[in-house]
């Protein structure tokens, strides 16, 4: 897509050489144009898939314990 905004070839000439649709080419370009930019935007926290990780794992951590005490809870008091 950088071949098109370079303005080095064509749109048709880009297209030819890909095999694709210059309509496509041009709403790739715009959609490039338009959004390109959110390529390189720092994730905030509420779209950060590496801080949603770490807020799951945090979670599996504590079910994992708490389900290890009710089973030794169960192990306990049903032998009775």
């Amino acid at each position: 897509m950088l071949e098109a905004i370079s303005g080095e070839r064509t749109t048709a000439e880009i297209a030819r050489s890909y095999d694709v649709n210059p309509n496509l080419i041009g709403r790739w370009k715009q959609e490039l144009i338009d959004k390109g930019h959110e390529i390189f935007d720092t994730p905030t926290a509420e779209n950060n898939p590496y801080k949603k990780i770490e807020e799951l794992e945090k979670i599996i951590g504590k079910l994992t314990v708490e389900i290890e005490l009710a089973k030794n809870y169960l192990r306990h008091y049903s032998c009775r």
